[in-house]
């Protein structure tokens, strides 16, 4: 990658996509009215999640008795303490513009935050504070992408990872990651083959959404062993799950091996069930934390001021409310493994971390609902959700057709009721 100025790299951006940003006049009839090329947005994938999400949710509002695996977040309320650090900022009239990187406190709580999770240590100056880590993520993207870069996606992906890739100039390539393997899990030399041409950014994300593994020490050494060789690459680090790990695994992080390429994004939004106080960290060199900052200041101003007070309190406050989180989605996995289980035709892995399952369901698929044929995992969510009154999310958002998603972050209950529907319904089908 080059070094571009912020205006240079707006100037480029704006030259690839002018033809998307213009604002046009037409004038007819004595007036003038302004339309909008709608092409930059035209090449996005709406987000099938909260699609099917939304529909469900407007279903329970009438009141039908719909069980959702769809949820990305946990069901747990946000820790009382940490709603109080809130209540006293606005008491405090805490209300103003902040720096656009985040408070200095909260900076510093972060980067000690961070290197625990990592075990190296970073400074104030290498973190930034954005509202949300898909914020973070994006500010690391336009701060490092120029346009039509490679961005290498592990396959399969977070929904948003390749939509945030073009949105920012960049060109996604996906990596197959062999998740239901027990051997060559990374396939490397899929992965050499993709350094080899012309990336320049690696995201990676462990505990991974959707498919649940947790990458091993041995796994991440030799992950950075081949980006040694490929000193041009520049990782940003996904590990928003880090605290959701279960059978006494342990989170790696890459930034222990490369430091001074990695851009670790975390945030309190998973571990501390605050997916809506909107607070990401972004922690890395300096100079790219630098340019994210830039990006932010000009884009977002700064995260919530009051978001930002709460956040300093999860960080640093008790870990019990975590700690009795994560045991929880531990016995409500194997609940829905073991109930999974007694699907016959349905495969798949025990996830190692986060709080997502993500079944094979190709046994299911070519088969009819009454005049109705089910071809795809998309078609089999919608059946489901109609006959089965469960929400279920299919794996083609995740770049993997012929599977689904399905979220454990809902009661123990709920989960047997609404995987015994589901039992019922995939029997009904011919």
């Amino acid at each position: 990658m080059q070094n571009y100025s912020m205006v240079k790299y707006i100037s480029l951006i704006y030259s690839k996509y002018s033809i998307y940003f213009k604002s046009f006049y037409k004038i007819g009839e004595g007036r003038i009215s302004m339309g909008l090329n709608r092409g930059l947005a035209s090449v996005l994938s709406d987000s099938i999640t909260l699609k099917i999400s939304a529909r469900a949710k407007e279903l329970k509002k009438q009141g039908v008795d719909v069980i959702s695996f769809s949820a990305g977040e946990p069901d747990f309320p946000t820790p009382d303490f940490v709603k109080e650090a809130a209540r006293e900022a606005i008491d405090d009239n805490f209300t103003r513009y902040t720096p656009a990187a985040g408070i200095l406190p909260l900076r510093e709580a972060a980067a000690n935050y961070i290197g625990k999770s990592t075990g190296v240590k970073y400074s104030p100056e290498q973190v930034l504070v954005s509202s949300g880590a898909k914020q973070a993520i994006f500010n690391i993207l336009v701060a490092t992408l120029t346009p039509t870069d490679k961005v290498i996606i592990p396959r399969p992906y977070w929904v948003s990872y390749p939509e945030m890739v073009r949105i920012a100039g960049g060109k996604p390539v996906f990596w197959d990651i062999n998740f239901f393997s027990s051997c060559d899990r990374l396939n490397l030399s899929q992965l050499e083959y993709l350094l080899d041409n012309g990336a320049s950014v690696l995201i990676l994300n462990s505990p991974n959404n959707p498919a649940g593994y947790v990458l091993t020490d041995e796994e991440v050494l030799s992950l950075a062993r081949l980006l040694e060789k490929h000193n041009n690459i520049t990782v940003i680090s996904d590990e928003i799950y880090d605290r959701i790990i279960f059978d006494g695994r342990h989170h790696i992080s890459i930034a222990k091996y490369l430091l001074d390429r990695t851009v670790v994004i975390n945030g309190v939004s998973k571990s501390f069930s605050m997916t809506g106080w909107r607070i990401g960290f972004a922690a890395g060199p300096a100079e790219i934390i630098s340019l994210a900052a830039k990006v932010q200041a000009h884009t977002a101003s700064n995260p919530c001021s009051i978001s930002q007070k709460a956040a300093l309190a999860a960080i640093t406050g008790p870990s019990d409310t975590v700690n009795t989180m994560r045991d929880a989605f531990g016995r409500r996995r194997d609940i829905a493994v073991s109930t999974l289980g007694e699907i016959e035709g349905m495969a798949l892995t025990i996830p190692e971390g986060a709080f997502y399952l993500l079944p094979d369901v190709r046994a299911f698929l070519n088969k009819n609902a009454g005049n109705k044929k089910i071809a795809t995992s998309f078609d089999l969510c919608e059946y489901l959700l109609d006959e089965a009154l469960i929400a279920c999310i299919p794996a083609d958002a995740f770049g993997l057709p012929g599977f689904i998603r399905l979220s454990f972050a809902t009661g123990e209950r709920e989960i047997i009721s609404g995987i015994t529907r589901m039992k019922a319904a995939l029997l009904r089908l011919e």
